[in-house]
């Protein structure tokens, strides 16, 4: 919730119009634009409209870092059930999402992201045969383009829609990202680059690619990502294996990808495991 809407909020519940709520304090025109958002409000001016109605500043406060705190907690949820059912390849949980988050009490900004996010991953888990929704990919790939730096939430976003992008773009974003996360100070995200090194090695293979996707083995391969995200790990030590059978033809490598694909189904990602054999399958032969 912004300032804005719940400076609304305690003027509807005080049954006033705008010009009375801050009659003597603002114009009425500043006074719009504050609770449509489009403009930011001075301090000084909040405390004042806060005084002349008799609400508390500390009252205020409180209640506003409440209802975020609760966005926030709303957000986290509706967040790991959609990655949990991605993983799991439940397109009909996350079609139960979709109903879950349009009836959450989530503010209209932050329930669109979420939508968006939430059709994005249906259509990430299209069949190659199913029709593609490219006005959806679209409006992911401008969302995406419309945040300006690459912060915790664009790489997130980014890394989740990979796949809508073409190959040679996502080489070269996909470096950027590696150049300014690899030695930085941000360590949560640092971990999540196998995530990202997986996705672009396997578009690698997927276009017979492979000096793409030995060159980020490579890369993943001399990081410092610690052990926390060994799903993708284990997922790269699959693709790695699927790139030297692709030279050599030693059915070592195979065998060594079935028992990864074991080893996944043993740690309960079953689906997932599923996808990487498949996968293998699939590309062996290329």
């Amino acid at each position: 919730m912004t300032i804005g809407e719940l400076l609304k909020q305690y003027r509807i519940e005080q049954g006033k119009k705008q010009k009375e709520f801050i009659a003597g304090v603002v114009s009425p025109s500043y006074y719009s634009k504050i609770e449509k958002d489009t403009h930011r409000i001075t301090a000084e001016d909040l405390l004042a409209i806060l005084n002349k109605n008799k609400i508390a500043p500390a009252d205020f406060f409180k209640k506003m870092n409440k209802v975020n705190r609760d966005r926030d907690t709303q957000t986290d949820y509706f967040s790991t059930e959609i990655d949990t059912a991605y993983y799991a390849n439940d397109r009909e949980r996350i079609q139960n999402l979709l109903k879950e988050i349009e009836n959450s009490k989530l503010d209209k900004d932050t329930k669109a992201t979420i939508l968006l996010v939430t059709k994005g991953t249906l259509e990430s888990i299209k069949k190659p045969d199913n029709e593609p929704d490219n006005e959806l990919r679209q409006e992911l790939k401008d969302k995406i383009f419309s945040i300006p730096n690459f912060n915790r939430f664009k790489f997130e976003l980014y890394t989740n829609f990979m796949p809508f992008y073409d190959l040679d773009s996502n080489v070269v974003i996909t470096k950027n990202i590696i150049k300014q996360f690899k030695n930085g100070d941000d360590k949560k995200t640092k971990m999540e680059l196998p995530g990202l090194i997986f996705n672009i090695v396997s578009q690698a293979i997927e276009n017979n690619r492979y000096d793409v996707a030995k060159y980020f083995i490579e890369e993943e391969k001399s990081m410092q990502t610690g052990y926390q995200n060994f799903l993708f790990k284990d997922a790269l030590v699959v693709m790695e294996n699927l790139v030297a059978y692709h030279d050599d033809h030693d059915s070592k490598h195979i065998d060594t990808c079935m028992l990864v694909y074991k080893n996944m189904k043993l740690a309960g990602m079953p689906a997932f495991a599923e996808q990487a054999k498949e996968f293998v399958e699939q590309y062996k032969d290329q």
